[in-house]
């Protein structure tokens, strides 16, 4: 059985096809959370999506709800599954409980403070709604990344031509 996420994700989009002036139907739109922080000069801290869920453009242009490709969690949520989380939990010989104990309050807001900087990107198939529309295009997907905060909803509209785009933060 396939399971679908809530209507309301905290990380919504639409996309509108402004050379026709209406919203862009059956358009594939793929979210990743990449995790970690990203720039064109830095490196992100990892290379491989944490989780990766997939949807398509409804009749209005919308994505409602998000099909989850990797797990069951809401879209804009955030896991706990570290990879340095063995470390954490190997036995600290020599400390006292007063020194682990401030150790621990010291990763855990370390923790929070990287999930404060979580990174999604949201991928367009513009060629295969292009193509569909009979029509060439020069960008065969669009890219969006951005930044999230824990608690906060996000809505990334899209217009899109066949050789130009712009997106936003919505509201």
């Amino acid at each position: 059985m396939t399971e679908t996420l809530p209507a309301k994700d905290r990380i919504t989009c639409h996309v509108l096809d402004t050379t026709t002036g209406r919203p862009a139907r059956a358009l594939r739109v793929r979210l990743e959370a990449t995790g970690g922080t990203a720039s064109v000069s830095g490196s992100r801290g990892s290379s491989a999506p944490r989780r990766v869920f997939e949807s398509a453009t409804d009749d209005d242009g919308r994505v409602r709800a998000w099909l989850p490709a990797d797990s069951g969690a809401t879209a804009g949520d955030d896991d706990d599954d570290d990879d340095d989380d063995d470390d954490d939990k190997m036995s600290q010989h020599g400390k006292d409980e007063e020194e682990e104990d401030k150790e621990t309050k010291e990763k855990d807001q370390q923790k929070r403070d990287h999930d404060k900087k979580r990174w999604w990107t949201l991928r367009f198939a513009t060629e295969a709604y292009f193509a569909a529309e009979g029509k060439q295009t020069f960008f065969p997907e669009v890219v969006v990344c951005f930044r999230v905060r824990p608690g906060e909803r996000y809505h990334v509209p899209l217009l899109l031509s066949q050789y130009s785009y712009t997106t936003y933060r919505g509201s």
